[in-house]
């Protein structure tokens, strides 16, 4: 699968900027986005404030 990643690079090119390899890249795209996804579902808990405490 081909695409684009980075300012219209390939993986393979993202990486030989970034100093990795291709499948790094890869890797590293998929824990970021497993990252944000188990971030972005986590309910959100509201603040308390000082007067409330």
């Amino acid at each position: 699968m081909h695409g684009s990643y980075w300012d219209g690079l390939s993986a393979a090119e993202t990486g030989e900027v970034r100093g990795c390899s291709g499948a790094a890249v890869w890797v590293r795209l998929h824990r970021a986005r497993k990252a944000f996804r188990d971030l972005y579902a986590e309910p959100v808990q509201p603040e308390q404030s000082e007067e409330s405490a």
